[in-house]
């Protein structure tokens, strides 16, 4: 969720999907693996590489968006045979 609400351009989709990998992630920390050791510093691990995707990401936010939208609209139109026509322009 937090990815589509990325490519989207929808914060609501990725501020729910990331309550949401939090709620996880805490029922795994003290029900599944609440003897281990190395489940907490795998998490710290991840969280780093998440803080720095963010900092990347904001600081390249326009630059990403534009090449995802370039590509998304590219292969939309491969599917589909070519650009969408507007019948109302044709007449």
């Amino acid at each position: 969720m937090i990815g589509v609400g990325a490519l989207l351009i929808r914060r609501v989709f990725v501020v729910f999907g990331a309550l949401g990998s939090c709620g996880y992630l805490g029922y795994l920390a003290f029900d599944v693996f609440s003897d281990s050791w190395l489940f907490p510093m795998t998490l710290t691990t991840i969280g780093f590489g998440v803080v720095y995707l963010g900092i990347l990401w904001q600081r390249y936010e326009q630059a990403i968006t534009q090449k995802v939208t370039i590509t998304s609209s590219c292969s939309i139109e491969g599917a589909t045979g070519g650009p969408k026509v507007n019948p109302r322009r044709n007449h």
